[in-house]
């Protein structure tokens, strides 16, 4: 009877020490993975590793491509203008 007694009041206890949260954190809590690449500093021979989120490099591709199209028409329009 004694050994009843004990173990139902050691059950709330156990009950009440799992008020912290159960559930693992979501994606959107966690921090976004960082991934680094190694890149070529002008005027360096040294390399150097740059680490961002996959979104910064995203977006850095995106304005680098930006870039490279219109320098690529830029060239083109200046060939037209000239001619024999």
């Amino acid at each position: 009877m004694i050994a009843l007694f004990a173990i139902s009041l050691a059950t709330p206890a156990v009950a009440s020490d799992q008020t912290g949260p159960s559930t693992p954190a979501t994606k959107s809590e966690q921090k976004p993975k960082t991934v680094c690449r190694t890149v070529e500093k002008t005027g360096s021979i040294m390399r150097q590793r740059v680490c961002k989120t996959q979104d910064e490099w995203a977006s850095i591709d995106q304005a680098n491509e930006a870039t490279k199209d219109r320098r690529i028409e830029q060239r083109s329009a200046v060939g037209v203008g000239s001619g024999s």
